[in-house]
């Protein structure tokens, strides 16, 4: 789902969306997710890096076949924030530190839109997709309350001032994409808000997983979906 809310943010660019972008995003995001989920997982964790070793080389070979050293670069800036944030190999890393999560992979999530395959960060995207990515992280935190060992916004909080917090999140991303964006991707993005505004306000402990990791996950992937619904129908 990252992916298409980065063809979402890009395809509102004068960046061209092209298969070799399309692969190289995809295995940012998938080399992120793979290590980050089964790292600890000693039967697989082999397999994993085999895996993980395979999709850095194939992003290395993208980026020097079809983009450039800064680009190179950018991508392995991004990467290297992705392994800070939770990995086996470093004594200390991002996630341990209080509070700091939602943002962290907002950070990580908005660099790659606004700022991997362009010139310079551009700040519309940057912080429509930070702010839209954070809040969407919160529920994960509020599933997570009890068996969370660091002290996150519902530990700290509440459930319910974190839901507040991720109103406010999901209400500020909206309204600049309406002021920095074209009326049809705003109205798209707008569409995504409120269904994520809906699941903030449903998700609870009690929630089965599938409730986070198959409905709040997708709202990743709504706002190009309602972009194309928009468009062609």
């Amino acid at each position: 789902m990252g992916t298409a809310l980065t063809v979402f943010f890009v395809n509102n660019t004068k960046v061209q969306i092209s298969v070799e972008l399309l692969s190289l995003v995809f295995l940012t995001y998938f080399n992120g997710y793979l290590y980050t989920k089964y790292q600890y997982r000693k039967p697989i964790i082999g397999r994993i890096l085999v895996v993980n070793t395979v999709s850095f080389a194939l992003g290395i070979m993208l980026i020097l076949s079809f983009y450039n050293v800064d680009i190179l670069l950018k991508w392995l800036t991004i990467l290297l924030l992705g392994l800070a944030y939770n990995s086996r190999f470093l004594n200390t890393f991002v996630r341990k530190i209080p509070l700091l999560k939602i943002f962290y992979v907002g950070l990580s999530w908005a660099l790659v839109s606004a700022w991997l395959f362009l010139p310079k960060i551009d700040g519309a995207i940057f912080w429509v997709s930070f702010l839209y990515v954070s809040a969407l992280v919160l529920p994960f935190d509020i599933r997570d309350k009890s068996s969370d060992k660091v002290i996150t916004f519902p530990k700290f909080i509440g459930v319910a001032a974190t839901k507040r917090l991720a109103y406010v999140l999901l209400i500020f991303s909206g309204g600049l994409s309406f002021i920095y964006f074209n009326t049809l991707y705003a109205v798209a993005f707008g569409g995504a808000i409120v269904v994520a505004l809906a699941l903030v306000y449903g998700a609870s402990e009690s929630k089965p997983d599938w409730y986070f990791s198959l409905w709040v996950e997708t709202c990743c992937g709504l706002p190009l979906l309602f972009l194309i619904l928009l468009e062609y129908f």
